[in-house]
């Protein structure tokens, strides 16, 4: 009877641990999105004051060239650094949203706004992708910047010579 009990715990434990593996390994995206095109993802919010609109790559060469662990990592890279911009963008305008400012921008049918919109870049060892970033909190103008994530195709870490040729 102890060694029937052994085996079922052992056999329990084991089970755990693959389904902790297969859960980590797995896990879904961190963004919600639908696919608007064949090859870009995108992900909306919208509130009474809020519009957010963020279009990214539902897949990168790195899945064809070094495997699914390669395109999950980068995958999840891609939609941290979204996030990380997703947040701020939430955290400035909960900080302007006063009742006066929400009064405003009822009367003007506005929203404050920020939209990111995705460039590939490749060449033979490298993918890398320009997030051109709006936003509007209700300023004078509204603000545009870029963000930017290189990923090297190739299994080991790029050389800085192979960055920046001579």
């Amino acid at each position: 009877m102890a060694g029937r009990n052994g085996i079922i715990g052992a056999l329990t434990i084991l089970i755990l641990l693959i389904a902790g593996w297969y859960f980590f390994a797995h896990r879904g995206p961190v963004l919600s999105y639908t696919l608007i095109e064949p090859g870009t993802r995108q992900h909306k919010e919208e509130t009474d004051f809020l519009f957010i609109q963020v279009n990214y790559p539902d897949a990168t060469p790195l899945g064809e060239r070094t495997g699914w662990r390669a395109e999950t990592r980068a995958q999840k890279a891609i939609e941290d650094l979204l996030e990380e911009h997703i947040d701020s963008f939430k955290s400035l305008a909960e900080e302007g949203l006063t009742d006066e400012e929400q009064a405003r921008l009822l009367e003007n049918k506005r929203k404050y706004s920020l939209n990111i919109m995705y460039k590939p870049y490749s060449s033979g060892s490298f993918v890398s992708y320009e997030f051109d970033i709006y936003t509007d909190i209700g300023g004078a103008h509204p603000n545009t910047f870029f963000a930017s994530l290189v990923l090297a195709l190739a299994a080991r870490s790029p050389s800085f010579r192979a960055l920046f040729p001579p």
